[in-house]
């Protein structure tokens, strides 16, 4: 007898309820969602605390503890890397465009003087940072 066991992620959530009794309106709510469960696990201890500080605080009311899961929220992992990636992309331009900028203001700067120093450490770093900019955001752009 075999069983297809069809093992989905689960995301996990911890609630924190606090009624007057059973069936009445709830007071006061607190939700922690979207958790794996190994995080539930290590941060069991602070669930249990502010279960605590609440029944502290409401002594009389019923203080409920809730754990559940349910399908994860969220991006996969390949929209996640997909959105890291095109950040990097706008990054990569948004650098780039800075530093023509910044080297075209410098050169314009150094043309009008006398005797023009473009061995400046700074300048040559600069236009370097440049270069690495440009060829990441090839790269990137051809492994798309």
């Amino acid at each position: 007898m075999a069983t297809d066991f069809n093992f989905k992620p689960q995301a996990f959530y911890r609630i924190i309820e606090v009624r007057e009794k059973l069936g009445k309106p709830i007071i006061e709510r607190m939700v922690w969602s979207n958790m794996r469960f190994d995080t539930v696990v290590k941060w069991e201890w602070y669930f249990k605390y502010r279960a605590a500080l609440l029944q502290i605080k409401y002594p009389r009311y019923k203080v409920d503890l809730i754990m559940g899961s349910k399908d994860p929220v969220g991006l996969t992992k390949a929209q996640l890397d997909l959105k890291v990636k095109n950040n990097r992309i706008k990054t990569c331009r948004r650098m780039i465009t800075k530093f023509k900028n910044a080297i075209q203001s410098y050169e314009e700067e150094q043309k009008t003087l006398i005797i023009p120093y473009f061995d400046n450490p700074k300048y040559l770093k600069l236009k370097d940072k440049l270069e690495t900019y440009q060829s990441e955001l090839n790269q990137l752009l051809t492994s798309q």
